[in-house]
């Protein structure tokens, strides 16, 4: 009959395990359930008013797409890092799971097999 202690541990292992993959999937779905809309320079930014000079128009279409860029790397560094962060929590979930496997392995090996009682006894459970 098994140990309450190995019963413990290899509980406490399985929930470790279920915790990590369940907080990997957490930062997982946060990274795809972020819905912000990539800033593009339209076709008609340059309509909106008027330059003086072809030279303005280009400043001024530059500078939308800097600011474009600076939005959509801002989003782009966000999401990049959940999804570092849910990878990181997923290689863990996977090495509770080596753990999970060692302590079976163990347990297989430390605890002696339960043999049938012979006839006549009776076994621990009916006492």
């Amino acid at each position: 009959m098994p140990s309450e202690a190995w019963r413990e541990t290899l509980a406490v292992a399985v929930l470790v395990a279920i915790a990590l993959f369940a907080w990997s999937g957490l930062h997982a779905t946060l990274a795809v359930a972020r819905t912000d809309y990539w800033k593009v320079v339209g076709k008609y930014s340059l309509y909106a008013r008027a330059f003086d000079s072809q030279v303005a128009a280009q400043r001024h279409r530059a500078a939308a797409y800097l600011w474009c860029v600076n939005h959509n790397m801002a989003v782009n560094r966000w999401k990049s890092d959940e999804l570092g962060r849910g990878l990181r929590w997923f290689v863990a979930g996977l090495g509770a799971l080596f753990l999970l496997a060692a302590l079976v392995t163990a347990y297989a090996i430390a605890e002696p097999p339960v043999s049938p009682p012979a006839e006549g006894q009776r076994s621990p459970s009916e006492l």
